[in-house]
């Protein structure tokens, strides 16, 4: 009866599988990463990871498209993004895989999908997991086993438990049922590394044992150091990584900056051509120019260097020269605008009558600059100014302008330094008491507060509350 099994189990295996590959499945040693490489590079330097063909055995517990997504990844997470597997980088990616494999906490990640525990019952078995001729059914119902021992009844795997039942299924597949395992009759061999040999032979060592037998206890000391060793040489090895990183970058700078010194030898530098800056003064009341107005420091009452519509009003001036002087109708006269009137003033032949005109010819007719303009000008002006408005913008217009061309960072509020350059533009004074208009104590001046400043620089109410 037994060898008319045997002689039926050979003849299924010649019908299912070809001799060849008969003998490549039962070969007694693993192919190194080695002769793995050379088998899908055929003698080349690389191979692609997206056409390469997989050698059978490392496809019998993963498919072939797992296989070629974890390579590509492995490769990708090296920074190499053309899919050309190297014999180098295949090696680390061979020696990362088996310790990542051995590594219960990698499995049990994959097994809970990152929760803190998984039902044996119902849990998705990698078939990396699995053992030669086992059944994921087979591991389930050994994990069951294993909770039953420990008194868990309602099938739940931790990450401890699990840590514990891979080791002991490792020492039972050692001792093939036994209670120990003989260190000192252990050789090297393609199975047994002389470094593993080595590491339990320390464990052994470190407890007291001189019999070279080893335990469960002791194979679990021995699974947590080898794993804690592994973790160390991986780290060490990810800062080489890094320094060469740096130091191919350092190199690839240099190469550079020498390529550019080189260029820069061999092509004439040509002549710079500097353009000088325009210099421009910002005004300070105590730095006004000479020829300036008296007037214009008598009415600007909070030294900001500039005159607000609603201290020209105060002062009892008169509107449409307030209107002529002020070229962008924001409601202030800065040192410029009134300088520059002055020298179009100087060059005309009429005292300015002209001037003041065209600068407002929605206004009407104009008094000259010196003159007192009568009780019928003054009426006339009034009521033009009813339909047409004396300003060119309102407040709001001029918050808005202003916002759009000072608040560089488009937060909807200015900050001290926003402040401080839309002085050196429109020599605004809001950077010098921000403070008493930010309401909210925020360091900041927003658009609402803004328009408060404004409306009480240009003597203009705000709407009823």
């Amino acid at each position: 009866m037994f060898m008319t099994r045997v002689k039926l189990f050979v003849l299924a295996a010649l019908v299912l599988i070809p001799a060849a590959d008969l003998l490549a499945q039962f070969r007694m040693r693993p192919p190194s990463p080695e002769e793995q490489f050379k088998e899908m590079a055929k003698d080349a330097e690389s191979f692609d990871v997206a056409t390469v063909e997989l050698p059978k055995m490392m496809t019998w517990r993963d498919s072939a498209d797992d296989v070629k997504a974890a390579m590509k990844k492995y490769l990708e997470s090296k920074g190499v993004k053309d899919g050309k597997m190297t014999l180098a980088a295949f090696k680390d990616y061979t020696a990362d895989k088996q310790r990542r494999d051995r590594d219960p906490a990698e499995q049990f990640k994959q097994i809970s999908k990152d929760a803190d525990s998984f039902d044996v019952a119902t849990a998705e078995i990698p078939k990396r997991m699995l053992g030669w001729g086992q059944t994921a059914e087979d591991t389930k119902a050994a994990m069951k086993k294993y909770l039953e021992s420990k008194g868990v009844k309602d099938g739940k795997m931790t990450l401890a438990m699990f840590e514990d039942y891979t080791t002991e299924r490792s020492f039972r597949q050692w001792t093939q049922g036994g209670e120990y395992i003989d260190v000192s009759k252990l050789t090297p061999n393609q199975w047994v590394k002389e470094d593993t040999i080595a590491l339990m032979k320390t464990v052994l060592e470190k407890n007291g044992v001189k019999d070279g037998k080893m335990d469960i206890k002791l194979y679990t000391e021995y699974t947590r150091t080898q794993r804690a060793a592994e973790e160390k040489k991986a780290e060490e090895k990810k800062g080489e990584e890094k320094k060469d990183e740096e130091k191919k970058g350092e190199e690839k700078k240099g190469e550079e900056k020498k390529a550019e010194s080189s260029r820069k030898t061999e092509e004439p530098e040509k002549p710079k051509v500097v353009i000088p800056e325009e210099k421009r003064i910002v005004y300070r009341a105590t730095n006004l120019p000479k020829e300036l107005p008296s007037w214009f420091a008598e009415l600007d009452k909070d030294k900001d260097a500039q005159v607000g519509l609603y201290e020209w009003k105060k002062g009892g001036k008169d509107m449409a020269e307030f209107l002529a002087m002020d070229a962008n109708g924001d409601g202030f006269l800065t040192v410029e605008e009134v300088l520059r009137f002055q020298k179009a003033v100087a060059a005309s032949k009429d005292n300015g009558k002209s001037l003041l005109a065209a600068a407002r010819p929605n206004f009407g007719a104009l008094p000259s600059l010196s003159t007192p303009p009568s009780s019928s000008e003054k009426s006339d002006n009034r009521d033009k100014g009813k339909q047409k408005g004396p300003f060119r913008q309102s407040p709001e217009e001029l918050v808005k302008e202003r916002f759009e061309s000072y608040d560089t960072d488009k937060d909807g509020k200015f900050s001290v330094a926003e402040m401080e350059a839309m002085a050196k533009k429109t020599q605004s004074g809001i950077h010098r008491d921000w403070k008493k208009y930010d309401k909210n104590g925020d360091g900041f001046i927003d658009k609402d507060e803004y328009l408060e400043y404004m409306r009480e620089r240009m003597g203009r109410k705000g709407p009823k509350q």
